[in-house]
């Protein structure tokens, strides 16, 4: 059994979704067209996506770089081909086994399939969004988030009679 918030449409109904068929460049391979809905498993829940950001991961999925990791990503894209990972968004439902969350509930998280009207994600996938950021904002939560400051300290400490080139400092 599903929870689900009967203000909005549930999961197994038609949705608009990006998907990828192919590896390329993003204007080529990526495709809107209505596909099903996912429905959540007992441990999942079912996000409505107000925003998706993409990180360089993403792309590298999507025109299948490097090519010696084509035959992992073409794994990935033949169980999901909706690509993208960091979203926010509202829970639309959710399964047996769900007891942290309710329809209703504002979260962000990185998982499969964010660039779609909605997403399902196990629990230890998301979070609450916190109340002050917009979805947008907390959409970059993810990946982008957790790999960003990192680079930027690393780029930002060498010393500034050394740049790399290409690296826009």
């Amino acid at each position: 059994m599903v929870r689900i918030d009967h203000h909005d449409r549930g999961g197994g109904s038609g949705m608009k979704a990006i998907v990828q068929g192919r590896f390329g460049p993003p204007g080529d391979v990526l495709e809107p067209p209505e596909i099903e809905a996912p429905v959540p498993a007992d441990d999942e829940v079912l996000v409505r996506i107000h925003s998706a950001s993409i990180h360089i991961g993403d792309y590298y999925t999507i025109v299948g770089r490097p090519k010696v990791m084509r035959p992992v990503f073409s794994g990935l894209r033949a169980k999901n081909r909706v690509p993208g990972t960091d979203f926010a968004g509202t829970i639309q439902a959710v399964g047996d086994r769900v007891t942290s969350y309710e329809p209703g509930d504002e979260v962000f998280g990185s998982y499969k399939g964010a660039f779609a009207e909605l997403a399902v994600a196990p629990v230890a996938a998301i979070a609450p969004k916190p109340a002050d950021l917009s979805f947008e904002q907390a959409s970059t939560l993810g990946v982008s988030a957790v790999t960003a400051p990192p680079i930027a300290a690393a780029a930002l400490s060498r010393p500034a009679a050394a740049p790399i080139a290409g690296d826009g400092f």
